[in-house]
């Protein structure tokens, strides 16, 4: 995370030369000759909205060009998170109604990851003299950390999850692309062809059950030649057999 303090002067230029040691002096007063006081302040240096308007887009156009010319692809945005997850969120809803479903998943999951109070800064109190001097800040820092935690693994479980949906999608996707390829082979086959694909099988059935059929006779004529045959002699029973 970068963070950066910047300190500005509210003297403006007036158009009178000064030498520096004159520059920060007290302005002269009404009436008095301005060269020999200090440069005027100006009031609109102090509000927030000309921090916002001017001086935080400066400090990202800077900052940004610079993380460019090292070449590192991280940048920065100074705009606040509700403005990001807003945007992010209506990119999404476009998606969507564009039928963009992989861009509007893209878009929901950056809002959500918005989607959290600014992480709150330590201080120097905090950093180099413990918790027990700024019981108040700890308190928050270890607060934004359990949340943080909590929003990780929750992350991990929709990750989880949405990898075992596209899963279920791919299969799904290739499953109707078998069956349309079957479809369209089956709408271009000759109908004269099916009614010979019909014909072969039930002649395969046929060969099949006459094939049972001979085995069932021969089993049975087996069986009969092999029984013993009795015949009576006088005086005596001989049984034999061939």
């Amino acid at each position: 995370m970068l963070h950066c303090h910047l300190m500005l002067s509210d003297k403006v230029n007036d158009g009178i030369e000064r030498d520096p040691s004159v520059w920060f002096r007290r302005a002269s007063n009404p009436g008095k000759d301005p060269a020999r006081g200090g440069a005027p302040k100006t009031q609109a240096r102090i509000g927030q909205d000309w921090l916002g308007d001017v001086v935080r887009p400066l400090w990202e156009r800077l900052a940004n060009d610079a993380l460019a010319h090292a070449g590192v692809d991280a940048r920065i945005d100074h705009r606040t998170l509700e403005a990001r997850r807003m945007e992010q969120e209506a990119l999404a809803a476009q998606a969507k109604s564009e039928h963009h479903e992989i861009a509007a998943w893209q878009h929901a999951r950056a809002a959500d990851a918005l989607d959290r109070p600014p992480e709150p800064k330590k201080g120097r109190v905090l950093t180099h003299a413990g918790p027990e001097k700024a019981p108040g800040r700890a308190a928050l820092v270890v607060d934004f950390e359990a949340a943080k935690a909590a929003r990780a693994q929750a992350a991990e479980v929709r990750r989880l999850s949405e990898a075992e949906v596209a899963r279920d999608r791919q299969a799904m996707e290739q499953a109707q692309a078998v069956l349309s390829v079957a479809r369209a082979r089956q709408a271009l086959r000759d109908p004269f062809d099916k009614m010979r694909i019909r014909a072969r099988w039930r002649k395969r059935q046929q060969v099949r059950v006459d094939r049972v059929l001979r085995t069932a006779i021969l089993r049975t004529a087996r069986t009969r030649t092999q029984r013993p045959v009795h015949r009576v002699i006088p005086g005596r029973c001989i049984g034999s057999g061939y």
